[in-house]
């Protein structure tokens, strides 16, 4: 069969402005905090499920349940924070393992209480309809979805550049010990950094999952995946890098599912795939820094 090629780039662009969000939050625990965050993947999951349990079990609109969603997901990235990430504060291999095993244990309990089979969400967008952009087939879920996306990224990235609370962010990740002797309250902003990440994290889970009204259990192995092979491949630390990191791992996930027999099922292959690739080349990623908060 003919691949039509202006259909993948257009589909890659699309699924690149919903995994810029959810690359976006962890791209910020990193270079204003200095945390691998392995819970985030998780984080996105639980977002999705709050979305469920709000707006098709609770009835509520499910605009309103959006960002009762996202309010809730970010109340569990503060918790999460105070209770276990700060403490071992400084340790690397201690935060990845505490992460790691948060992220385990969110996901557990999510099955848990959900099962193992795939949920039907509510799309409040799907009555608009299809639309076709240059002879290429597009839901308007898609389309508003990639608009919320870029925009909400855009917003994020002006908050950080602009904002006092922005700028103290950047004095934090550039020195914390002289943003805390300018009177910086450090502590409050690595909780405001993860109360963001995981606000991200949540509404880019659902406009992943609202274009097929639904959600699979391991979304959130499938998300973690993704987000750190665009954080890693763009560069630790780096807004832009996720940017573009999230077009490069959706269009390699659109060649594979286009071209490979099966391609479906080796869709998580492709970002690991390119992210090896580009670390061969360039180490620390495409824009790789110490720390890099751009102007």
């Amino acid at each position: 069969m003919e691949i039509n090629w202006l259909e993948v780039v257009i589909y890659a662009v699309v699924q690149g402005g919903y995994y810029s969000l959810m690359a976006l939050g962890l791209t910020l625990v990193y270079g204003i905090g200095r945390i691998v965050n392995l819970a985030h993947g998780s984080l996105i999951m639980f977002g999705v499920y709050a979305y469920y349990v709000f707006s098709t079990i609770l009835k509520i609109d499910p605009f309103l349940a959006i960002v009762m969603a996202m309010l809730l997901t970010g109340i569990i990235g503060a918790i999460t924070h105070r209770s276990s990430i700060h403490p071992v504060l400084g340790d690397d291999v201690a935060i990845m393992v505490v992460t790691l095993t948060i992220g385990v244990l969110l996901s557990e309990v999510l099955i848990m209480f959900f099962t193992s089979k795939t949920v039907s969400i509510i799309n409040p967008l799907k009555p608009f309809g299809h639309i076709r952009f240059l002879g290429v087939l597009l839901s308007w879920t898609q389309v508003i979805s990639f608009f919320l996306s870029v925009a909400l990224f855009f917003l994020v990235t002006l908050f950080i550049n602009v904002s006092k609370i922005g700028k103290a962010l950047q004095a934090m990740a550039q020195d914390r010990e002289a943003a805390m002797l300018m009177g910086i309250n450090v502590n409050a902003l690595y909780v405001l950094v993860m109360i963001m990440a995981a606000m991200l994290a949540a509404i880019g889970g659902i406009m992943v999952s609202l274009p097929g009204a639904s959600v699979v259990p391991n979304l959130w192995i499938n998300s973690i995946v993704s987000t750190f092979a665009i954080v890693i491949l763009g560069g630790l630390g780096s807004i832009k890098g996720s940017l573009l990191g999230s077009l490069i791992v959706a269009f390699s996930e659109q060649i594979v599912y286009y071209t490979l027999p099966q391609g479906g099922g080796m869709i998580l292959i492709a970002p690991l795939a390119v992210m090896v690739a580009v670390l061969l080349v360039r180490p620390k990623g495409l824009f790789g820094k110490r720390v890099e908060m751009e102007d």
